[in-house]
């Protein structure tokens, strides 16, 4: 069967193409992942040891004989324009499950100074402009990805030079392209050498604006990194992990721009110099794992609580948000599930009274926030 190896960020994906599909499908996925160095070759789907696999067909389903295959993904290819973009989209998923939980996993763009070897990642939402910047910065630093920055614990950025996704025509499929071909500085795919020196935030805007640098609140950065970051908040060590590249990189700072073509001094001024360390400390605590009889107020399941110098944030239900003081101390006070009027006194003792027709509506805004649980007797 026909076939094609790829090692994106030092994993393993391999792609198969039944015979339903045209010849010219192989030669353009080889083409638009041109820099990743891809291997040609014939394959077995069944004795293939890749991390991931992706079995390619004009089928609607799977063939029986391929389910149940570890690792494997099926993907129907009903019209040949949208197929790369799906190509794309497997691929990348293949490589985010083989390194959860192992490395850091951001939705950014990554770029590094040849001379230095210092590497920065740019974070930002869809559509915040993550593949122009790289498109254009690309051909003055060093190109290592246009949307999933993979960093190692020891800060080493992982190149994963995938094809850019292009809209050429709104409501259109992306067109997949090789950032070669466009003239962008690639680096090699087994290039392990550029280390994170900076961790920039996109801050594009409308009105023309001159750009400038600004720093990010720990807490501000926490929070929108959270929300751009595969997998941060499903393992014990995802939050210290990125608290941690924060503090070597000395912070997170924001780069607020309307054209990313006026951008280049800026940015040649953040890698221009190492990283200066900084000294700010945090305490993370876990809730655990029990089962509450009503009538006792306590931590819900699976919270966690990040306190930083200047700031607190709380994990639940699926987020990460800055809360008061005064919630994150309430949430702290229930180290053990409490009688509801043992809760309150706790409170008290630290922020004075609260008036018996103000203390219902105090409970029910931290049950609210998916901090506490409270069940009535």
């Amino acid at each position: 069967m026909r076939a094609i190896r790829l090692y994106p960020a030092g994993t393993s994906v391999e792609l198969f193409f039944d015979d339903s599909l045209e010849e010219s499908l192989v030669a353009d996925v080889l083409s638009s992942w041109a820099a990743m160095d891809p291997v040609r070759c014939v394959g077995d789907l069944e004795q293939s040891t890749a991390d991931g696999k992706v079995f390619v067909s004009a089928e609607l389903s799977c063939p029986e004989e391929y389910r149940g295959l570890e690792g494997l993904q099926f993907l129907s290819v009903q019209h040949v324009d949208a197929a790369q973009e799906r190509l794309t989209v497997e691929v990348t998923l293949a490589m985010l499950r083989t390194l959860a939980g192992s490395v850091s996993l951001f939705h950014a763009a990554a770029l590094g100074d040849e001379s230095s070897g210092r590497a920065m990642i740019l974070i930002g939402p869809s559509g915040r402009g993550k593949t122009t910047a790289s498109r254009f910065l690309g051909q003055h630093f060093a190109y290592l990805s246009d949307e999933t920055a993979v960093v190692q614990d020891d800060l080493c950025v992982r190149p994963y030079p995938k094809p850019l996704s292009v809209i050429v025509e709104k409501g259109s499929p992306k067109h997949q392209i090789d950032p070669g071909s466009l003239g962008i500085s690639v680096v090699a795919p087994d290039n392990f050498s550029y280390q994170l020196s900076c961790i920039v935030l996109l801050g594009r805007v409308e009105e023309p604006t001159v750009p400038y640098v600004e720093d990010v609140s720990w807490a501000e950065a926490l929070v929108e990194i959270a929300g751009q970051t595969s997998g941060l908040l499903l393992t014990d060590d995802g939050l210290p992990r990125l608290l941690d590249a924060m503090k070597r990189c000395g912070g997170v700072r924001r780069v607020v721009y309307s054209e990313i073509s006026q951008t280049l001094p800026v940015f040649r001024e953040l890698l221009s110099s190492p990283a200066e360390e900084s000294s700010a400390s945090w305490q993370i605590v876990h809730s655990v794992e029990q089962e509450v009889p009503a009538g006792l107020v306590s931590r819900v399941s699976g919270t966690s609580a990040v306190l930083l110098d200047d700031a607190s944030l709380i994990y639940g239900g699926g987020r990460l948000s800055e809360v008061s003081e005064f919630a994150a101390d309430s949430w702290l006070l229930l180290d053990e599930p409490l009688p509801v009027d043992v809760f309150r006194q706790r409170i008290e003792q630290q922020y004075g009274p609260i008036p018996d027709d103000q203390f219902p509506a105090v409970l029910q805004n931290l049950v609210d926030s998916q901090m506490i649980s409270y069940q009535k007797p």
